[in-house]
């Protein structure tokens, strides 16, 4: 729920930007259709990935992994840098122009995404005298999401 939220925010940031680089809503939504498939698709490879040390190269837990497991910002920021270069591209563009566009949304995303993070309890911070419990556990944790965002 906060990823789509932290998503909807980049956008419309994005959205309310778009005249200093000459892009049509049309040519913004292009770019946000690939680079929310790329994105996601980007975020399950490196996920699956990092749980081949846990888990060993088997290819039935990869696939299952790939289709149903987490995601891993560094793979989607990946992902969805390479769909502003397969868009820029296909448009002609200028691939910078359009990073630099684009680099200010980054954080915006990730800000919301690891307040959801710290809510669903996937990700927690490390054992610390003060912070917050999660469900499931008896150790306090500092919130490494909270100081992210």
């Amino acid at each position: 729920m906060f990823a789509t939220l932290g998503l909807c925010v980049a956008v419309l940031f994005l959205f309310l930007r778009s005249d200093r680089v000459r892009l049509t809503f049309g040519g913004l939504l292009a770019y946000l259709a690939v680079c929310t498939l790329f994105g996601f698709i980007g975020s399950r490879i490196v996920f699956a990935i990092s749980m081949i040390p846990t888990t060993g190269l088997q290819w039935p837990l990869v696939v299952h992994d790939l289709l149903y497991g987490g995601f891993v910002f560094y793979g989607g920021l990946l992902g969805v840098i390479a769909g502003i270069l397969l868009v820029t591209k296909v448009m002609s563009r200028d691939p910078r122009e359009m990073l630099d566009f684009a680099a200010p949304a980054f954080p915006l995303f990730h800000a919301f995404a690891r307040i959801g993070c710290l809510f669903a309890g996937c990700c927690y911070g490390i054992p610390w005298s003060w912070g917050v419990v999660l469900q499931g556990e008896t150790v306090i944790r500092f919130p490494v999401q909270l100081l992210e965002s």
